[in-house]
């Protein structure tokens, strides 16, 4: 089951936040700030954890304080190497996920209804 979104319980970035992709597996959250800050204050780092193992499923969020700092940040880090890999860095999206495992995660598409229930028996039909 795909429940409680799996992934530590991360929040939706927001413009300011970009996602870094391809990380090695021991890279932890000190190492991100410390690389990141030099791009401007870094509000918040996430790596993001598989469910059922807790280890790094190889990818992160860092959130910084400006948009401008994210920006940077991302074209300046993008194919370049953090503890030894060539990681993917850009901005993040409303809900990032390289895999594609997870489609219905962040909820209905635009223009699908949620919630019903269909055929609950009479409720809902008109007499004439």
């Amino acid at each position: 089951s795909l429940q409680g979104g799996g992934g530590g319980g991360y929040t939706a970035p927001n413009a300011s936040t970009i996602y870094v992709g391809q990380l090695d597996f021991a890279t932890d959250e000190r190492t991100l700030r410390d690389y990141f800050e030099r791009y401007g204050e870094v509000e918040s780092v996430k790596i993001i954890y598989d469910h059922d193992t807790r280890k790094s499923r190889g990818f992160a969020f860092v959130s910084f304080a400006e948009i401008a700092a994210a920006v940077e940040a991302a074209e300046s880090t993008n194919l370049r190497e953090i503890d030894g890999r060539q990681v993917r860095c850009n901005l993040a999206t409303e809900r990032p996920d390289p895999r594609g495992d997870r489609a219905m995660n962040g909820g209905p598409p635009k223009g699908v209804m949620e919630g019903g229930g269909g055929g609950r028996g009479g409720d809902g039909v008109r007499g004439g």
